[in-house]
């Protein structure tokens, strides 16, 4: 079974117009397992350099950065991330809602 179909899938079932790529899912589940609250966009220069989890070790692989602000977009079109605040250079921070680490759950068990 193609568990990226089915994440697709239920990322469409919740939001028609909202589809989650494989980039999208690594940085929710990177999330997930972190332990972590928040996720904090590291801006150099005006432009994005990385995202770090707040007080813990977590390392995002950001495979195509062309698309990295669709895919946050997206995880925050479907509730599984919630855009709360801005840092004083622009930079996102996102929060984790408790659909996003069921949706990983769920996302694990069915791989």
């Amino acid at each position: 079974m193609d568990y990226n179909l089915l994440a697709g899938a239920f990322a469409h079932a919740i939001r028609p117009k909202a589809v989650l790529s494989e980039q999208a899912i690594h940085i929710l589940e990177t999330f997930v397992d972190s332990g972590g609250q928040k996720i904090i966009e590291i801006k150099q220069d005006g432009a994005f350099s990385s995202l770090v989890v707040s007080g813990y070790t977590a390392e995002f692989k950001i495979t195509n950065g062309k698309f990295l602000y669709d895919d946050l977009d997206n995880l925050e079109k479907i509730g599984s991330i919630s855009r709360m605040e801005d840092t004083h250079k622009g930079a996102r921070i996102y929060y984790l809602t408790r659909a996003g680490e069921r949706f990983i759950r769920e996302y694990k068990r069915n791989r």
